[in-house]
């Protein structure tokens, strides 16, 4: 916006060249800064963790989701993609209203409001507004008001340099009432910047930089040192637009000291800027040798930047320089590129500006014909100006009277509501006397009830405990029996022994673990399958090196279950991996192999332990040998804590043991299978 009279000359602070000159060198020496280094570390590690091929989708997500906030911007272009891909395949297989749905929606709506970050970027605002609304409306399906509220805020950006300013502002200000519902300074301070951002398009200046100074107090309470200098880079620019240019080194000057704090260069907008101030300066000196290569500089970098809203007023202010030295066919020159950019971009002042100035050249010059018609036509951009400020002045009456509205509208209703709530309390004040005798004589009855309900239920509550307790107690001694720690002290004093102090300290710092893990879990009726997974794995090693790795074993986690949240008994499968190891007879024939595997089954959750070892005796043999009878107590034990945990479900509950030579002659070992409920944390 250009709104100083043309070719308007005034005296300046002497001083001001020595401060100018200072600044510039220091906004070079920024611009030699370079990244930092804990941040290409992070970059690094998260790019390592995506290389990995058999990572879950659900760490996928959150690593690209991480991604984004390090990556260079071409990068996070692809990995917004990816992450969007990821995250609507897993949303076609998840059940609706879980957590883990929830999860999913949650990465698919910041992937669409970082597709509408990037097409607004790329002057594609139509396309932007289609992401920025897709995104909205999956965050109002998982209530994320607080990310709501952010794009609100993106929105009005796009609909304010489309000049739809009333309903960039209602969006600005409901954004802002959340804002400050929940204390978020941040977001207070997005909110004041659009609504500067506003003023600044309708010419209000003071109230521009109000906001905008609104919008810095706020970011300084989070130190949010990056918004912080964005603010008083967008003040620095007003006070340009008001011809204050000394206020103008000086925020801008803040804004590159704050950038220097955080290790961020100086942008493209600040330099263009910058130069822009020290060309008028000298031009108000009338050093216009001095300027002209500041203006000449600005407006190099206004087209690098693709800045076309600014180069008409640049190329004013070069013509002002060259009209002041009277090198009117320059000046000239610049007054028609002014002019064609003033048109290209629909800015009345600019073009208002640029007649002004061709008519007094053409004027000086002596080309009267051409100064009639740039007089003519500035009558009729004179007139066309005086329109758009009725029409602004218009639209932001109407503005305020359809707000005014809203906010009666608002307190009529609360006013209806009280006055509803007020009738509702009468109501039952007449009614809770009418009630007072009957609920007299039913406390009496109810008294008398719950004193013999309560009696039995005491009982029973005190043989359940005492059921539970000591099916804990068999759960905690069937798991430290005296013949696994037997075995563990006898393999450690084995090594010790051998003099292998290495491998006797790897073994007792993994049976002092689980023994831990074992404690821990015996007070709790449920883990996370990622925790009996953990402990289950600690167990296997223990087993590898106390038999001398004469087994191996797997685990095989079905794709539609999230470790984390599946909830299971603690220690489960423990004892039928104990008998499998023990009883499968590896060390007497080939190398043995268990598959420990869980999937899920609708509603129901499966597992199973898989070996092929010598499998199971027949009832003769159990007979002379009762001492190998362990897999019955460990089916006994198991199936008392399922009826305990799912009472209301056993009929769904069960254990299979088969003896995989029963259904094929050359096959050998044991497949346990037991099912459970599936249960979501």
């Amino acid at each position: 916006m250009y709104s100083a009279p043309f070719f308007s000359v005034t005296k300046y602070h002497a001083s001001i060249d020595a401060v100018a000159h200072r600044l510039f060198f220091l906004l070079a020496f920024l611009l030699s800064g370079h990244a930092a280094f804990s941040q290409q570390k992070q970059l690094d590690s998260l790019k390592s963790i995506l290389k990995k091929g058999n990572i879950h989708d659900t760490t996928r997500l959150n690593t690209l989701y991480e991604l984004i906030g390090y990556a260079p911007q071409a990068d996070c272009f692809i990995y917004n993609k990816e992450m969007i891909r990821t995250a609507q395949k897993n949303l076609k297989q998840a059940k609706t209203r879980t957590p883990l749905q929830k999860r999913l929606l949650f990465f698919l709506a910041q992937g669409y409001y970082n597709e509408g970050v990037f097409y607004t970027e790329k002057a594609m605002s139509d396309s932007g507004m289609i992401f920025y609304r897709k995104s909205m409306e999956i965050n109002r399906m998982i209530e994320n008001y607080d990310d709501i509220a952010y794009t609100e805020v993106e929105i009005s950006k796009i609909l304010t340099n489309q000049g739809n300013y009333p309903e960039a502002m209602e969006l600005l200000y409901k954004a802002l009432m959340h804002f400050e519902k929940i204390n978020d300074q941040e977001g207070m301070g997005d909110a004041y910047k659009g609504i500067g951002r506003v003023y600044n398009k309708q010419g209000n200046n003071d109230k521009s930089l109000n906001a905008f100074f609104k919008a810095y107090r706020h970011y300084e309470k989070v130190d949010q040192k990056s918004e912080m200098a964005s603010a008083l880079f967008s003040i620095a620019v007003i006070y340009s637009i008001m011809n204050k240019y000394r206020e103008t080194i000086i925020y801008i000057r803040k804004s590159i000291a704050l950038q220097n704090q955080i290790g961020e260069l100086a942008q493209e907008r600040e330099q263009e800027l910058l130069n822009v101030s020290l060309g008028l300066m000298y031009s108000r000196k009338m050093q216009m040798d001095s300027a002209i290569p500041f203006f000449e500089k600005s407006i190099d970098m206004a087209k690098q930047s693709n800045n076309l809203v600014a180069l008409g007023d640049r190329y004013l202010h070069l013509a002002d320089a060259y009209n002041g030295k009277k090198q009117y066919k320059k000046a000239l020159e610049c007054c028609k590129k002014a002019l064609s950019a003033g048109r290209e971009n629909h800015n009345l002042e600019v073009e208002q500006s640029a007649v002004d100035g061709l008519y007094k050249i053409y004027k000086n010059t002596g080309n009267y014909k051409s100064a009639l018609e740039m007089h003519e036509l500035n009558i009729q951009l004179m007139d066309s100006v005086r329109h758009e400020e009725d029409k602004k002045q218009i639209i932001e009456k109407q503005f305020k009277y359809e707000y005014e509205k809203k906010a009666l509208i608002a307190k009529a209703n609360e006013e209806k509501k009280l006055n509803e709530l007020k009738l509702a309390a009468k109501l039952k004040n007449t009614r809770k006397n009418q009630w007072i005798i009957v609920l007299c004589f039913a406390f009496v009855l109810l008294a008398t009830g719950s004193c013999f309900l309560y009696n039995n239920y005491r009982q029973k509550h005190v043989i359940q405990t005492q059921k539970t307790n000591l099916l804990k107690q068999q759960l905690l001694l069937s798991q430290m029996n005296p013949h696994f720690i037997f075995n563990s002290l006898n393999a450690i004093q084995n090594f010790v022994i051998k003099q292998d102090s290495m491998q006797a300290g790897i073994y007792l710092s993994q049976f002092a673990s689980m023994m831990r893990m074992i404690l821990d879990f015996s007070r709790k009726d449920y883990i996370s399958l990622e925790s009996e997974l953990n402990f289950l794995n600690h167990y296997m090693e223990l087993q590898q090196l106390r038999t001398g790795h004469t087994f191996s074993y797997s685990f095989d986690i079905g794709k539609d279950l999230e470790p984390d949240l599946v909830l299971v008994p603690p220690m489960l499968t423990q004892p039928f991996l104990e008998n499998a190891v023990e009883h499968g007879g590896f060390r007497q024939s080939k190398k043995g192999n268990i598959l420990i595997r869980f999937y899920r089954d609708n509603d129901l959750l499966v597992g199973v332990i898989d070996d092929n070892g010598v499998g199971l005796k027949s009832p003769a043999e159990q007979k002379h040998h009762p001492e190998k009878r362990y897999e019955s107590l460990a089916t006994r034990i198991t199936l008392e804590r399922m009826e305990t945990l799912y009472a209301d479900r056993m009929d769904e509950c069960r254990i299979v043991i088969e003896n995989k030579k029963d259904s094929d002659p050359n096959a050998s070992g044991v497949k346990v299978t037991f099912v459970i409920p599936y249960k979501e944390a």
